[in-house]
Formats: C-alpha cells, structure tokens, sequence
C-alpha cells in the first residue's frame, strides 16, 4: 500500500534509482523464491532493510550460500530475515571469520562439537581456534546444531568485532562467572 512504499522510499530513497530488471525484480525474486519466505517474507524482510535491494544477487548468494552449506538451509533463512543487513556485510571480512569464532568459541566452552566431530574440554575456554580448524570459504563441514542455535537466535552478533566486543566480553564473563552453564 501506499504508506508502506512511502516508508521504504524514505529509508531508502536511493530505492528509486535502482534499475527493476537488475536490482529490484532479482532482489525480490531471490528473497521470494529461492530463500523460500514468500511475497509476504519478502516484503517483510526488505522493509526491515531496504538496502538490500541496492545489492546484487552475485553479492548476496554466497552470503546464503555459506550458512546453508554449513548451518543448513532452514537456519540461513532464519538468520538472514532476522538480521537482512548481514546481506550487506563482507562474507570474507566480517561474516566467515565471525562466524568461525562463534562456532569455535561455543566448542571451547563446552557448548558443541568441532566441525570434524570431536567434543573439546572445556578446559580451552575462550581459545582461538585451531591451526587444523578451518572456517574459511572453501571447507564445508556442517556446525554444531547447537553452535548454529546461537547463530540463529541472536544473528546480529555476525555483525561485531570478535576483537572489539566478543571476545572481551566471553573473557569478562568467564572471569566472572566461572561456574556458568555453557548454553
């Protein structure tokens, strides 16, 4: 209707200058069809974050790729239409090593299973993950259900500085909360 399309040019209004047949129909398309959240989903999802409309389907499928090859398919929808604007984070930069930490950090703390299947002591809370651990691009092993539970619950945390604020904040929570359950 009318009000929302005012209120989605007005968060957006770059929206306008975007071309139909290269950003706007795949946009939709893509959220719609493929991600499987329907019209309704869809429009949800990009009234949440106009600006993924401004993103390319080059740029956003393997944001979606990543998290269901490893995640599955059901929990990449759930993070990406609670949390739109990761679709416009750096996969390489932000995503995949933040990610990775997160997986990691809920192995270490007791909270999961490596990739390769192992369950690590909690003895290596708050570890970096490693050198044999792999969360890069290429590697594929699907994450802990529960690792992915965390992901899916709370997606922004994709969005923050493992050095700036994750990290310090497991270590002072560690610290001081010792005798916490993991979860």
């Amino acid at each position: 209707d009318a009000e929302r399309i005012n209120k989605l040019v007005s968060a957006a209004p770059s929206i306008v200058t975007l071309s139909v047949t290269r950003n706007l129909e795949p946009t939709f398309a893509f959220l719609a069809r493929e991600l499987g959240l329907g019209e309704a989903g869809a429009r949800a999802v990009l009234a949440k974050a106009p600006s993924v409309f401004g993103l390319r389907r080059e740029n956003v499928g393997p944001k979606f790729a990543f998290f269901a090859e490893r995640a599955g398919r059901d929990a990449a929808v759930a993070i990406f239409t609670k949390a739109p604007s990761l679709l416009g984070t750096s996969l390489e930069r932000n995503i995949a090593p933040t990610a990775g930490w997160i997986v990691e950090t809920c192995v270490s703390v007791g909270f999961g299973r490596a990739p390769g299947g192992e369950l690590r002591s909690s003895t290596t809370r708050g570890a970096r993950p490693n050198d044999d651990d792999d969360f890069s691009l290429k590697k594929t092993r699907p994450w802990d259900p529960r690792a992915v539970d965390v992901l899916v619950s709370c997606p922004s945390l994709l969005g923050m500085s493992v050095e700036r604020k994750l990290a310090p904040t497991l270590a002072f929570l560690l610290a001081h909360f010792p005798d916490a359950p993991a979860p």
